[in-house]
């Protein structure tokens, strides 16, 4: 397949991501706008006295969430990458595998490139909400400003994490040139 068509085909499958990450967007944002409501009309009363309990393990929470997200999406490109560069990758299991197949028959490794940049964007994308639930949750629960601070920061990231379709294809011609590089290195 040309460069062009798997550049088109693999485009319009962004959506589906973007979708995806939308749908942890608007999870997180949606649960924050109700904590806010339960805290501001006073619904729920704050526990005061777990306070500096809670932000010291939400600090923790966000320290480890924060490392495993610097480390794991990387891990998870690295390593299909080497596999996809040895030709031994195989595609996960899913309920869309039968039409990944058939994007990856027609695109080659730009289509295996595009199953691992899901992964991983799913994965960080996930890690941000984790935490971002849990900072909503010690915020309503001790009305605490670093709970708050903490949820808008998670958010904010779980927002940077949409992709474009310019951004994935860029993304992918960048692990195809690395492929080639690590093919002849050897």
């Amino acid at each position: 397949m040309s460069g062009t068509d798997w550049r088109e085909e693999i485009g319009g499958r962004v959506k589906i991501l973007q979708i995806i990450v939308g749908a942890l967007l608007a999870g997180s944002t949606g649960f924050l706008a109700v904590a806010a409501v339960l805290a501001l009309s006073g619904a729920i009363e704050a526990d005061r006295d777990l306070a500096v309990a809670m932000n010291l393990v939400l600090i923790l929470f966000l320290a480890g969430d924060l490392l495993a997200r610097l480390i794991v999406p990387r891990m998870i490109v690295d390593q299909g990458r080497r596999k996809i560069a040895a030709g031994n990758w195989s595609l996960p299991g899913g309920a869309a595998e039968t039409e990944m197949a058939a994007l990856i028959e027609r695109t080659g490794d730009a289509g295996r490139l595009l199953v691992l940049y899901q992964t991983k964007t799913i994965v960080a994308a996930a890690l941000m909400e984790g935490i971002a639930f849990f900072a909503i949750i010690v915020f309503l629960i001790t009305r605490s400003t670093v709970g708050l601070v903490v949820a808008i920061s998670m958010i904010l990231g779980l927002a940077l994490h949409m992709p474009s379709r310019s951004g994935v294809v860029h993304w992918i011609e960048d692990q195809l040139h690395l492929i080639r590089q690590e093919n002849q290195l050897g």
